[in-house]
């Protein structure tokens, strides 16, 4: 039988080899590109975009009228190596100062009144009808078993979202985070030594190393007639301390407090002592 002769026409002589020398090249081309995936890159975060959250910070606080008064209530857990307790509060006064300040065990139970003046605070005892007179924070808070890092008169503007006189007004530098964030570092030391806001400009954590070092959360972020509060604040510090504050309540006031409603009157035979020298090294009274 005749074998058919195949009528696809062959390629001319040397093509093969041009095509195999071709796709040589050209792989050599993409190896020297590089063989890693192309990636976007990320646009670079302008100093402006972290100074104009500063600014938006700032601009907020400064459009908030100061409060003449206010009252907040809630409670305060502690935990550290010695104890694991838990308190309510009832706050109330003329911000910064005079202040008054109850505390109340879990099962409502009275457990002191406070009267906070700026050079004095007055701590009133119903289990033993005593009162103890203290100079400043350190000596107060210490009766707690506590070394906070801000004044009670302070530690009251952290809580109603007054930073005026808290904070520093320039940074030296700033650092992005996820989420949007930005910290932002002081110039010089200061007590707080890092803020960290979020794309809303809102403080949403504080940190610094005075007494000792700190650090400071808040959470659940609310507005209130244009001031924003934390209904939860964490603070964490390297003593192994751990105070979770709760706000339940808060009433801004238009008029200040009548000094009646924040003195303190002390029942005729109570005795009254001083909770003498304490030094915490935070110089923070």
């Amino acid at each position: 039988m005749q074998q058919t002769r195949s009528l696809r026409p062959h390629p001319p002589a040397g093509t093969s080899a041009g095509l195999l020398a071709f796709a040589c090249l050209l792989l050599l081309i993409w190896a020297g590109s590089g063989c890693a995936p192309l990636q976007r890159e990320k646009p670079p975060v302008s100093s402006q975009e972290a100074s104009s959250t500063w600014a938006s910070f700032w601009s907020r606080q400064e459009g908030t009228p100061s409060l003449p008064g206010a009252s907040l209530q809630g409670s305060l857990n502690i935990f550290t190596p010695e104890q694991k307790r838990r308190i309510t509060f009832e706050l109330w006064g003329n911000l910064p100062t005079p202040l008054r300040l109850h505390l109340r065990a879990g099962i409502g139970a009275t457990i002191s009144i406070w009267e906070i003046r700026r050079d004095r605070i007055l701590i009133f005892s119903h289990r033993d009808n005593r009162a103890y007179i203290a100079e400043n924070t350190a000596q107060a808070t210490a009766t707690m078993g506590l070394q906070l890092p801000f004044s009670l008169p302070r530690m009251t503007q952290l809580l109603t979202g007054n930073w005026k006189g808290l904070l520093w007004r320039e940074y030296e530098r700033f650092e992005v985070l996820p989420g949007g964030k930005y910290a932002f570092y002081p110039r010089d030391n200061q007590r707080i030594g890092r803020v960290i806001l979020d794309r809303k400009a809102r403080i949403v954590a504080l940190s610094g190393d005075r007494p000792h070092e700190w650090h400071l959360e808040r959470k659940d972020l609310t507005s209130r007639k244009g001031y924003v509060l934390s209904q939860r604040m964490e603070l964490t510090t390297e003593r192994d301390e751990e105070l979770i504050l709760r706000i339940k309540e808060f009433q801004p006031r238009s008029d200040p407090w009548p000094e009646a409603d924040l003195r303190l009157d002390l029942p005729p035979d109570t005795m009254v002592r001083s909770l003498g020298s304490f030094d915490s090294g935070s110089g923070e009274q």
